[in-house]
């Protein structure tokens, strides 16, 4: 095999691969044109007459070659895996922020003032809210039973009206 057939191989090779440029082309055209075709490469003869011959005599369709679909579909696949990939990637960007674990207090920055004193001890303020608290849950008892005093004592009185009229019934 000659330096020129070695030279066609290679251009046969990237030409069947997609990567030769126009000028490359014709020179495989012009090359399989010839009548003195080493025989290692003849098989490829037909291809080319086709190429040049007869697929310019084939009418034109308006069908979409299966190469172009499949990397259409291929586009598309990987265009909703990176929308999926997004979608989970912005979940756990908000998921670990609303896990932080900030210590939050609500009773930071007030002051509470006291016999004339301003207390700003948190501590000190937690504790008095806690007893402020305490004193509300006992006045909020006492409110209870007082506005259920008179039911108490209408059952009473009623109870009574039965023993008064018992007695009356029985000959009291």
């Amino acid at each position: 095999m000659t330096e020129k057939d070695k030279h066609i191989g290679d251009l046969l090779e990237r030409f069947f691969d997609g990567k030769t440029s126009n000028a490359e082309e014709r020179e495989l055209y012009s090359f399989f044109h010839k009548e003195d075709i080493p025989e290692e490469l003849q098989p490829y003869k037909p291809v080319f007459e086709y190429f040049e011959n007869d697929i310019k005599s084939e009418p034109v369709r308006n069908t979409i070659p299966a190469r172009i679909i499949k990397n259409n579909h291929r586009r598309k696949w990987l265009a909703i895996a990176a929308a999926a990939a997004s979608v989970l990637a912005l979940l756990l960007i908000k998921s670990l922020i609303m896990n932080r674990v900030d210590t939050f207090n609500p009773y930071e920055g007030s002051y509470i003032v006291k016999n004339r004193e301003k207390i700003e001890d948190l501590k000190m303020i937690e504790a008095e809210d806690r007893a402020i608290q305490l004193k509300m849950d006992m006045k909020e008892k006492e409110l209870a039973a007082i506005t259920h005093l008179p039911e108490k004592k209408l059952q009473e009185y009623s109870e009574m009206d039965r023993k008064i009229e018992n007695m009356i019934n029985s000959g009291l």
